[in-house]
């Protein structure tokens, strides 16, 4: 077989409910130039027999055996380190990945030479595969780049990037169990562009043995720490002339990491809508479209935080509310793509 041009990368820990339907997917797909990596994260349960037949049934599987279990993060570091092709693609033992999902990222790619991570929206399912929300990431390029300062550029299941540049190989930082995914587009995307395809191309599926939920303040706390390089990396200048030391507590309140105290939210919210008008300079005063995006974000973030659960008193979050009050027709707004998102995932 010639080289291909996808590697597909799959961990494998225990998925044996899910694992067939989420390999026949890949193995389905319209894009057929691939092979699929397959690293089994010491599994006890039947995962390991239906990797292994698998493996036997189609000439573009590779298995790897981990000894023990090793993780997510370094499972997929040792399946990077086999790629063959040019473009990784990431996916889980627990989703699904629709029929057009690879030809439609590697139409992507040959597009814009300058790309180096593309993902897909998805369509929120749960244990049973019903469908719940639809998950929407910024699709304009301004936005998503604003976005990715403070979250995940791309849902992790749904990417597919470049892992080769020069001599660099790009993987995973093995000091994180959570938000891997994030480090790594952060630093990918100082390499090229992103890129989200804004039509639903996996079913992600939510259920209560996801890591964001079995590890979920350590998730946050790993994003919040990430937040805050990104903060300094992207606005040098603004973080030396305002002399504002508040990078950390902007991700804390974005995070909502048990890290944050009440007495930095205030300083956390001015220091964020500052940073977004500092952003917004680099937007053209005339493209409306882009600067009210990047204005809902921001009051999505604020909103979550402080409507959820968090260690700032109800005094505390009314107040902060209160001075986004200049906001609540960007909120109502995102309150309503919301309520379409649900209705959009379900048709």
């Amino acid at each position: 077989m010639s080289e291909p041009l996808v590697s597909v990368v799959m961990a494998v820990h225990n998925n044996e409910r899910y694992l067939e339907v989420a390999l026949n997917s890949i193995l389905e797909q319209s894009w057929q130039n691939l092979e699929l990596i397959l690293i089994d994260d010491a599994s006890t349960d039947r995962s390991a027999s239906i990797l292994r037949d698998y493996a036997c049934s189609d000439s573009r599987i590779r298995l790897l055996v981990n000894d023990q279990n090793h993780g997510l993060t370094w499972s997929l570091n040792r399946g990077l380190d086999e790629v063959q092709g040019e473009l990784v693609a990431r996916m889980d033992g627990d989703d699904i990945a629709l029929p057009e999902r690879l030809a439609k990222q590697v139409e992507a790619f040959r597009s814009n030479p300058k790309l180096v991570l593309c993902g897909t929206a998805t369509i929120n399912i749960d244990e049973k595969g019903k469908k719940h929300t639809l998950g929407e990431w910024p699709s304009n390029p301004k936005v998503l780049r604003w976005y990715s300062i403070f979250r995940p550029a791309v849902a992790h299941p749904s990417a597919m990037f470049r892992v080769r540049f020069g001599n660099q190989i790009m993987r995973y930082n093995e000091n994180l169990r959570t938000a891997q995914d994030y480090d790594l587009w952060s630093r990918l995307l100082q390499h090229g562009d992103g890129l989200v395809l804004n039509i639903p191309l996996l079913l992600y599926r939510h259920h209560a043995s996801r890591i964001s939920c079995t590890l979920r303040i350590e998730q946050s706390e790993s994003a919040a720490n990430i937040c805050q390089k990104n903060l300094y990396r992207e606005f040098p200048d603004f973080f030396i002339r305002k002399n504002n030391m508040h990078a950390k507590s902007v991700a804390n309140l974005i995070h909502n990491s048990m890290a944050s105290l009440p007495q930095d939210a205030t300083a956390a919210l001015t220091t964020l809508l500052a940073l977004e008008s500092e952003y917004l300079t680099t937007i053209d005063q005339y493209d409306e479209e882009s600067r009210r995006a990047i204005q809902r974000l921001t009051t999505r973030w604020v909103a979550q935080t402080l409507l959820g659960k968090s260690p700032l008193k109800m005094s505390e979050r009314i107040r902060l509310l209160t001075q986004l009050r200049s906001r609540l027709g960007a909120l109502s707004e995102e309150s309503f793509h919301f309520g379409m998102r649900r209705l959009r995932a379900r048709l």
